[in-house]
């Protein structure tokens, strides 16, 4: 990204501008009238880009151009090229600004929208090494016939990609997408230990390091990285067939070379191991550009539950009037502040989530709060306030795991208050004992963790035991008589085997104990959102556990 000229930079800040928001406007009044003159200047617009060094503009309005001609052509609508338009002209006038105070481009702020045209004409999509095309990429280059590879016979591989499988899931859905990239991280990591050939190594390597910044929020997850995500399951089942694979090889350059380049804008790109590989240094970040394209576009962090705040603002308030009860002490002064800002941050989630009617509810607490006085909270207000915390526990409930429309959203909260508690109150307690359910098996897997380690080792039987004896109880109040079975099953391995004095065949075993709990998470996940019918997690939790003769 080399400096632009001052006199190139004088004519993309105005008159560059001046034309961009020109045909901004057309296209917010799009009509099929108008396309062929707005073809006319996305070419103009694209031959300037070209003369101003402005590659990534350039490819952009070649990318809007070529998705207009679809239209024209009647091989597309209209009306689901418009916002596509509309976004991409959004970005590209607000990033003149930045251009000319950085008095560079960086065309990669631009490839959301170019991937997004390009996914509207059922082209294949852009990623960062496409851009960035003056940097020497390191190739994979292809394994020799002779070299072991990971395959079929490799043990634990066909569990591996069970687990990948249920974290992609997740991910794709946005439930809890830090505890499946933490999964997807433990798959790539037996990988890397697994792999024989050194190359093959360097690739699990890249890609445990790329999740790990997807997890640290160093890389945002957007669409056509998920999509790169969904790659690498393919990936594992061809490297997981028996069949011949037909001559296809199980790493793709165009796969390596993405992830490669995701990794160059984390902070790992210095790491030793990334400067062997051949990974670039690169003058940006990912997380740059996403604050460059956030202070343009309000875009939202695209990991984060709608949600997720207002579970934590319930949180934080449920513990508020809780330890009031408890205590019997009047709420005021200091406390009667956390109240409102309690009730602040409710409303803020609600109305980020869609839930407006709630929100203006939460803003009115706010306000009768600081009418009162300093005998403190009344008692009949602080039972309104109990209820309204309980109404809005019911719509975490009621909509969990999903993406209401605003018509669902309107429709519930048109409903009286006594109708949707009587709906819904059993749903919030059985969700309740699933979230405590799956906060013991949490606990399990940190017992599992520090026994691995060599932290701990039998004496935690008895924590073990009783967790167990926790989760086996709620499976059965809940019918859920397998995820009972399999617990008393866990608990017989912990005990019989799990502990053995064999240190290769206890780390085995302590991995696929520690694989049956995920299998347990994922499956009370799917009960959290109430697809209690999918047993297929419960299904490789008994393959681990009938591997090990529990």
């Amino acid at each position: 990204m080399q400096d632009i000229n001052p006199q190139v930079l004088e004519f993309i800040g105005k008159e560059y501008k001046a034309v961009i928001q020109s045909v901004y406007g057309l296209v917010q009044r799009l009509t099929v009238a108008h396309l062929e003159e707005l073809n006319v200047q996305l070419l103009e617009l694209r031959g300037a880009a070209q003369i101003a060094q402005l590659l990534g503009m350039r490819r952009l309005f070649a990318e809007m151009s070529a998705a207009v001609d679809e239209v024209i052509t009647g091989d597309a609508e209209i009306d689901k090229l418009q916002p596509l338009l509309a976004q991409a002209m959004l970005l590209a006038e607000g990033l003149i600004t930045t251009i000319v105070d950085e008095k560079s481009e960086n065309p990669c702020l631009l490839l959301p929208e170019m991937t997004a045209l390009r996914r509207f004409r059922g082209a294949t999509p852009l990623y960062e090494y496409h851009l960035l095309s003056g940097l020497e990429w390191p190739s994979f280059g292809s394994l020799t016939q002779d070299e072991e590879l990971i395959g079929p016979q490799t043990e634990g591989l066909k569990r591996w990609h069970h687990l990948y499988q249920l974290g992609l899931l997740d991910i794709i859905r946005n439930n809890n997408r830090h505890k499946a990239l933490f999964n997807l991280f433990r798959v790539a990591g037996r990988l890397q230990k697994v792999a024989v050939s050194a190359r093959e190594s360097d690739y699990w390597w890249v890609f445990a390091v790329t999740i790990k910044g997807f997890a640290e929020k160093k890389l945002s997850l957007q669409p056509e990285r998920i999509r790169l995500l969904a790659a690498v399951e393919k990936q594992l089942r061809l490297l997981a067939a028996t069949e011949n694979r037909g001559g296809r090889s199980p790493y793709p350059e165009g796969l390596w070379r993405a992830f490669v380049s995701l990794l160059a804008m984390t902070d790992m790109s210095s790491d030793p191991r990334a400067k062997q590989i051949g990974v670039p240094e690169l003058l940006f970040s990912d997380s740059a550009i996403s604050s460059v394209r956030n202070a343009i576009t309000g875009e939202l962090d695209a990991d984060k539950n709608i949600f997720e705040a207002m579970t934590t603002a319930v949180s934080s308030l449920r513990v508020l009037l809780d330890s009031v009860d408890e205590s019997g002490d009047v709420i005021s002064g200091e406390k009667l502040n956390e109240l409102s800002a309690g009730f602040e941050g409710l409303a803020d989630g609600c109305e980020h989530a869609g839930f407006r009617g709630l929100a203006r509810q939460y803003k009115q607490f706010c306000s009768r709060l600081t009418s009162c006085d300093e005998a403190g909270l009344p008692t009949d207000m602080l039972s309104e306030f109990t209820d309204a915390i309980l109404h809005v526990e019911c719509a975490i409930a009621d909509f969990y795991g999903k993406t209401p429309q605003v018509e669902q959203i309107k429709a519930w909260e048109d409903q009286p208050l006594m109708a949707i508690l009587q709906k819904s109150l059993l749903k919030t307690a059985q969700v309740a004992v699933v979230a405590e359910t799956s906060s013991r098996l949490g606990d399990i897997k940190q017992l599992v963790d520090n026994v691995a380690s060599g932290y701990a080792s039998a004496e935690v039987v008895p924590e073990l035991e009783l967790a167990f004896a926790e989760i086996e109880g709620s499976s059965n109040m809940l019918n859920m008589t397998r995820l009972a079975s399999l617990a008393q099953r866990c608990l017989a391995l912990a005990k019989d085997v799990l502990f053995e004095d064999d240190n290769k065949e206890n780390a085995k075993a302590i991995e696929a104990f520690a694989d049956t709990i995920v299998c347990l998470e994922y499956f009370l996940d799917g009960c959290m959102m109430g697809d209690n019918a999918d047993e297929s997690s419960l299904d490789i939790a008994n393959e681990c556990l009938s591997a090990l003769g529990a």
